[in-house]
């Protein structure tokens, strides 16, 4: 059997990967810090792993569909009780791994559009400066508003997620009145 050299790559570095890791978490067992982390994973009731969980089942949808992930995730972390500021932090951690890969994906398929890129960026990033410091104030201070405002929110995409998947294909073509500007402020501030 012959294996490309893509394969014996992503092997080598599987591999790799997988031996960094053990000695990584055998070391915090023979250093005894294996012992602390359960203990601080404990003390809020082993929250993390039910995270940990929610990631995983939201990855398989959205790595199926497509999208989801985001509102998969807000709505079972808000309602687990956990802060809508770490519930955005948390996710938009996780999801700048995925997005960089797909980005990168993208790329290398020369499936992106620059100039589509250079109008979207600049007011993507200020949305999302914006966003994530009111969110951030607002968040801490107007919990209960907040947290409701963001379930109605992630209640419309969901609805809007599953009325996509039963839609007939459209041309997918964009529109002259597209307000490029509006919907990378809007995209980012999410």
């Amino acid at each position: 059997m012959i294996i490309s050299r893509k394969v014996q790559f992503r092997l080598n570095v599987f591999f790799v990967t997988v031996a960094i890791l053990s000695v990584i978490v055998f070391s915090m067992y023979e250093l005894g810090y294996l012992d602390e982390l359960f203990i601080i994973l404990a003390k809020d009731n082993y929250i993390f792993y039910w995270m940990m969980l929610v990631g995983v089942l939201a990855e398989v949808v959205a790595g199926s569909m497509g999208m989801g992930y985001g509102v998969i995730c807000t709505t079972t972390l808000l309602f687990l009780g956990i802060p809508p500021h770490a519930v955005s932090a948390s996710i938009h951690s996780a999801e700048s791994f995925t997005t960089a890969a797909g980005s990168i994906s993208h790329i290398r398929l020369k499936n992106v559009s620059k100039s589509l890129v250079k109008k979207l960026a600049v007011p993507a990033v200020f949305g999302a400066i914006l966003g994530a410091v009111s969110l951030t104030y607002l968040g801490e201070y107007y919990s209960k508003i907040t947290k409701t405002i963001i379930s109605f929110y992630t209640l419309y995409l969901g609805i809007q997620i599953l009325s996509n998947a039963f839609k007939n294909k459209q041309d997918k073509k964009l529109k002259k009145k597209t307000n490029l500007t509006r919907l990378g402020l809007a995209g980012g501030i999410y």
